[in-house]
């Protein structure tokens, strides 16, 4: 597992499109974000949802906070994810994140 923190402010050029994930991500957000996955529905990242994306991911952000978006992420390989999942990937752009975990994350 790799563990990291990251910043972007909108008027970075890669703010809006960054590019794809290179690895399966849990990303726990600091501030609210738009975040619009390719073929999924598009939801706002904020404290209270770890963003998943697997390896390949697409996506697309736009800001909420004129700060635009900080997190922290989690990587793992992509076989630690299927094993955990029982052989699948995410399936979902978020799931619910209790502020236990949150803090935990942190």
């Amino acid at each position: 597992m790799t563990i990291g923190r990251f910043r972007r402010h909108p008027s970075e050029p890669d703010f809006s499109h960054a590019g794809l994930i290179d690895t399966e991500h849990v990303v726990f957000p600091r501030l609210p974000v738009r975040i619009a996955q390719a073929g999924r529905r598009t939801v706002v990242a904020d404290s209270t949802v770890a963003m998943l994306y697997n390896r390949g991911q697409e996506y697309r952000r736009s800001p909420i906070s004129p700060d635009g978006d900080r997190g922290d992420w989690f990587a793992f390989r992509a076989a630690e994810v299927r094993e955990a999942l029982g052989g699948g990937q995410f399936h979902e752009p978020c799931v619910p994140a209790p502020m236990a975990v949150v803090l935990q994350a942190r």
